[in-house]
């Protein structure tokens, strides 16, 4: 949710000595090679995420595609929070990364009550305000994630179909060049 202390917050940064430079890289810093499917899909280490339920800039359905392409990890939503939930809520962040890190050094992150889908836990910040983490299913259920779940069902749909007419191309030409 986009309130007038979110604006003073984000006012405030942009006071910051560094804050042209930084939004100056940002901006103008070049395209990376890979997409996000491409680079998750390069990634073979436990994965958690966790994303603010109010985030103005950043839908859930990144989250969901997260989800998607690594059905393992762990998708977490805390709320109320939003684009930055470290900043807005670090008590809760920090007892997330701490309850992962341990729960992966001992091998139980598949286990462990919090990183289970459904579950909810309650963190209290130094300000007194309580952060709901939840772990998610991202079963879509806007109408934008209704519709990035059909092209992704679609996309893999239409990979499987030009996988199999390729493989049954290769066969016939070998077939071809055999008989020759």
């Amino acid at each position: 949710t986009i309130d007038d202390q979110l604006l003073q917050r984000i006012l405030q940064a942009t006071e910051h000595p560094s804050a042209l430079d930084a939004f100056t890289s940002i901006m103008l810093s070049p395209r990376t090679e890979l997409t996000f499917d491409e680079m998750l899909r390069a990634i073979r280490c436990p994965v958690c995420m966790a994303y603010g339920r109010d985030d103005p800039w950043v839908t859930r359905a990144w989250g969901h595609r997260l989800k998607r392409q690594l059905p393992e990890a762990q998708y977490l939503e805390l709320a109320p929070a939003g684009h930055c939930p470290h900043h807005e809520a670090p008590a809760a962040v920090n007892n997330i990364i701490r309850t992962w890190v341990t729960a992966v050094e001992q091998g139980q992150h598949r286990e462990h009550d919090l990183l289970q889908a459904g579950a909810r836990v309650e963190y209290v910040e130094s300000d007194g305000q309580v952060i709901e983490v939840t772990c998610q299913d991202v079963l879509p259920r806007t109408d934008i994630e209704r519709w990035d779940y059909a092209q992704w069902k679609l996309s893999k749909a239409v990979a499987q179909v030009s996988s199999r007419a390729a493989a049954m191309f290769s066969k016939q030409q070998q077939g071809e060049s055999a008989s020759s």
